[in-house]
């Protein structure tokens, strides 16, 4: 399979709305949370779509997107950018020169085929490449969790119960020096 990762374009916007849709529902599905929060995924694929939206509207100044391409189809996102209000209000020393990562995202049938690995190691070059000294990242799907402790070891911090009896949200933070 041929990936192209690359920045996004006013024209992908729709597709992107949709990719956002379809992926989000489906982990919603599979992490069978869809069903306690039945609004969530609608308030979910909006708040990600903001992101694109603030970076096309910034080029990439304060919100920053990647996407993958494969064929002429959006196969996996990731950005980075501003702090959310769970890592301000759950982590007492905040660095503030690093950035949140805001999450990878990956059409279903591909994943688990390294695709979200290489667009974090894509982002962690930029990131690399433009100073910045680490990254928070917060997760609270149980699958994506796996995933990335795996990629960065135990999370810095685990909120037991945020969601809900042992649904619990992990936060990392992680100097570039140590994964880079």
């Amino acid at each position: 399979m041929k990936i192209q990762i690359r920045r996004p374009k006013l024209k992908d916007k729709k597709e992107l709305f949709d990719f956002f849709q379809l992926v989000i529902k489906d982990t919603f599905q599979r992490e069978n949370i869809s069903e306690f929060y039945p609004g969530e995924i609608t308030v979910e694929v909006q708040k990600v779509f903001q992101v694109v939206l603030n970076d096309l509207e910034g080029s990439g100044r304060e919100e920053y997107v990647l996407l993958a391409q494969t064929g002429n189809q959006i196969a996996g996102t990731i950005a980075f950018g501003f702090l959310n209000d769970i890592i301000k209000n759950n982590i007492k020393a905040i660095k503030n020169s690093f950035v949140l990562i805001k999450g990878v995202y990956v059409l279903p049938e591909i994943q688990n085929q390294g695709l979200g690995s290489r667009l974090f190691e894509t982002l962690l070059g930029h990131l690399k490449q433009k100073s910045v000294p680490g990254f928070y990242l917060d997760c609270g799907y149980p699958s994506a969790q796996q995933f990335w402790i795996k990629k960065l070891g135990p999370p810095f911090l685990i909120l037991k119960n945020q969601w809900g009896e042992n649904q619990d949200h992990y936060i990392w933070e992680v100097s570039l020096s140590v994964v880079w």
